[in-house]
């Protein structure tokens, strides 16, 4: 399975502004 979840994670997290 891919973690793709963290992936969304990441991209949060990146949007976090």
């Amino acid at each position: 399975m891919i973690d793709w979840l963290n992936w969304l994670i990441w991209i949060a997290k990146d949007y976090k502004i």
